[in-house]
């Protein structure tokens, strides 16, 4: 735990040396404090799950589980995901990542167990965008567009010439 405090510190004093040079950075003592918290637990939860498994397929995956929660975190303190940094809605993000958390400790960590909370996880997330927007097609949930375009929409024949099913509203049709 020292190297991730040393590693925390040398992280932290990057924007500390900006604020001497430029206007542009302009942190208080609070994000400081708020970078150095979530840098030192990404680094100690990553440090307690390398020991904890030597399967490297594992470890990859808690790796990149962990720069994803640090990078919505982050984001979301920095700027907001939703509007400013202050909109109440970019709250539901951080639900997102408890129902990831939770999930993770009733699987108890077993491969098939994160699996069924990453699909929890996804559905949440989801729902959270739809939820953030007024929709615009008539769809409930918003997709974003590259993927939207694999689907086929409401009136389109599949390429079996039968008319495709999509989802209005949570009624088929």
């Amino acid at each position: 735990m020292a190297v991730w405090a040393a590693a925390t510190a040398l992280m932290v004093l990057v924007p500390l040396l900006a604020m001497r040079v430029t206007d542009e950075v302009s942190w208080t003592g609070f994000d400081f404090a708020y970078a150095g918290a979530l840098i030192f637990a990404v680094g100690v939860a990553w440090e307690l799950a390398a020991k904890k498994t030597g399967n490297r397929a594992c470890r990859a995956a808690v790796g990149v589980a962990l720069v994803a929660a640090f990078l919505l975190v982050w984001m979301n303190g920095a700027v907001g995901i939703v509007g400013s940094e202050d909109n109440p809605a970019n709250l539901m993000y951080g639900g997102v990542l408890a129902v990831g958390i939770v999930g993770a400790v009733i699987a108890r960590f077993r491969a098939e167990g994160m699996a069924r909370a990453q699909g929890s996880v996804a559905l949440i997330a989801l729902i959270a965008e739809g939820r953030e927007k007024q929709p615009t097609r008539p769809e409930t949930l918003q997709i974003n567009p590259k993927i939207r375009r694999s689907f086929p929409d409401r009136h389109q024949k599949s390429r079996h010439g039968r008319s495709e099913i999509t989802i209005l509203r949570g009624v088929r049709r």
